[in-house]
């Protein structure tokens, strides 16, 4: 895996995070409170 930020790979994994997240019902704050990121 290339360290570019970029990469296909990381593009994939962003997407797969995103569709789960999606599914659960919760936006990104939702999810960062429940992750204790905010």
């Amino acid at each position: 895996m290339t360290k570019a930020i970029f990469s296909k790979d990381h593009k994939y994994t962003v997407e797969q995070l995103k569709k789960a997240r999606l599914e659960a019902g919760l936006d990104q704050a939702e999810v960062a409170k429940l992750l204790d990121k905010t």
